[in-house]
């Protein structure tokens, strides 16, 4: 089985019909450790043949890298991209895979930070949570950021958050920078039309390249629903179209979704409680 790659843009060239519904997820070949570990979060850099993802093969969760030599083949055996020192989850690359960003918990907490390295050669060292996000990060008592995603410049940040609720649940969220060298700006909740009032959690954003299609997960009591949000305003989710979408089983996160919006990366596990996978779905044609 072939692993789909990054993809076009949709229009007359575009590998499927982009309103047709996604099909039953199918896990991805070559990048999923055994079954007694976690391997999530997976990521298509830009070029479609390069994939990161997390996995606590190792015991703490670290970044690794499979890279095809051609779109559309099937990933490798994976490497180690992060050093050890600090778990990370959840690794988006930007800048050609020189810029990581990721999760990483500090003191029973979560945060985001930003690596960098010089050369696509090396591993990522330790993330800095307290340099361009520390307006996104919020550091007193016990609140959490996490589930972090990229706009494919790394100009606008979008995550999970407790910080205005009580009792652990969580919202979505959206920050803001100039450029590579500025900081990002305090973060907004984003509002999304439509979403029922049961939806008691939200996680896992992951948003279109033109910013105008935001996919996340959604709890209700026990379960888990992945949604697709679509809006005529980039960034702007309070008057988008909600749509419920049928990816079982009930615990799917989405991870990744092509520029063409033809395929989707999920983590997601057999909705028996079994170890997290990574999992793709496509649109028909």
């Amino acid at each position: 089985m072939q692993t789909p790659d990054a993809g076009s843009g949709d229009g007359a060239a575009a590998r499927c019909n982009p309103t047709a519904p996604f099909g039953r997820p199918k896990i991805v070949p070559g990048v999923n450790w055994s079954s007694n570990t976690n391997d999530e979060d997976a990521y298509v850099l830009a070029d479609g043949m390069t994939i990161w993802f997390s996995s606590n093969q190792m015991g703490t969760f670290a970044v690794y890298q499979a890279m095809v030599s051609m779109p559309a083949s099937i990933f490798p055996g994976p490497a180690l991209l992060s050093d050890g020192t600090q778990p990370v989850e959840r690794p988006i690359g930007i800048d050609s895979g020189r810029t990581m960003f990721g999760v990483t918990q500090i003191g029973g907490s979560f945060f985001i930070g930003i690596a960098q390295r010089t050369s696509t050669m090396t591993m990522f060292g330790p993330l800095d949570t307290t340099g361009v996000t520390k307006n996104v990060n919020i550091t007193s008592g016990s609140v959490d950021t996490l589930d972090v995603y990229s706009s494919p410049d790394g100009n606008v940040l979008y995550f999970a958050s407790d910080r205005d609720s009580s009792g652990g649940i969580h919202h979505l969220y959206r920050s803001t920078r100039s450029g590579p060298m500025s900081d990002f700006g305090a973060a907004t909740m984003i509002m999304i039309a439509g979403l029922d009032s049961t939806v008691s959690d939200q996680s896992s954003p992951v948003v279109s390249p033109d910013g105008l299609t935001l996919y996340f997960a959604g709890k209700v009591g026990n379960s888990t629903s992945v949604y697709r949000a679509t809006s005529s305003s980039t960034g702007d989710f309070g008057n988008a179209a909600l749509l419920q979408l049928d990816m079982p089983p009930p615990s799917a996160k989405p991870s990744w979704i092509s520029a063409d919006d033809c395929v989707l990366y999920l983590t997601t596990d057999d909705g028996t409680g079994g170890q997290r996978k990574i999992y793709f779905a496509t649109r028909g044609s």
